[in-house]
């Protein structure tokens, strides 16, 4: 019927609500709309990748299989790094010609040098021996040869991690391939670590027995 009329709407929901009116067969009508507003979901903020570290180079080491030589000291000829041709050694021939101590192509014989052992022999132009080495402080090093020639002028150098730090080296003649004596090279700076030492034939026909290193000095 006509007349005024008061309204009280409540709700315990977050949800939005509207109010209008209509007509309907010539009577109005009250109309409550009730509407669920729509949330816009939050883009995720994408999580940052972490950042690798670069890799610190490797220090250099002796290949696999390889025994290294402390020193100061002595070590014998014969006892060349393990590896193979042309890693451990580079020899002109096939065979071990002295039939003794290793079974690879170093040609190796028992020695009439005192304190008996081995010595390498048959040596030609251009072979040359490995060792690794391993040295306990920074120093000034002097290398001694033992070695034995009928020649004169027959001649080697030292390489130590691909360098020739001896310069050619002349051995003298002793008279046989057993009569034996010692050469000593100037003294050279080397660092403490880890080295490949090389003894490079630079001529034929001598022996060699063994090689020492002392230190004569600081750096």
């Amino acid at each position: 019927t006509n007349g005024t009329y008061s309204f009280v709407v409540s709700t315990t929901s977050s949800d939005g609500f509207s109010l209008g009116s209509r007509e309907s067969s010539n009577r109005p009508e009250l109309v409550l709309t009730l509407s669920t507003p729509t949330t816009a979901t939050p883009t995720a903020t994408p999580s940052s990748l972490p950042t690798s570290s670069p890799t610190a180079p490797p220090t250099p080491t002796p290949t696999s299989g390889s025994s290294v030589i402390p020193l100061p000291g002595r070590f014998e000829a014969e006892d060349y790094r393990a590896g193979g041709a042309n890693i451990a050694y580079y020899d002109t021939t096939a065979g071990n010609s002295g039939g003794a101590y290793r079974n690879d192509d170093v040609d190796i014989q028992r020695t009439q040098d005192s304190g008996g052992g081995y010595n390498v022999g048959w040596i030609a132009r251009g072979e040359w021996l490995a060792y690794d080495i391993n040295l306990p402080s920074d120093a000034q090093y002097r290398i001694t040869l033992r070695v034995a020639t009928p020649y004169t002028d027959r001649r080697l150098r030292v390489e130590v991690d691909g360098v020739n730090l001896s310069g050619t080296v002349t051995l003298p003649a002793t008279g046989s391939y057993q009569t034996w004596t010692d050469v000593t090279l100037a003294a050279m700076h080397l660092q403490a670590g880890w080295h490949r030492v090389r003894i490079v034939a630079e001529t034929s026909s001598f022996n060699i027995n063994y090689i020492n290193y002392i230190v004569v000095g600081s750096p």
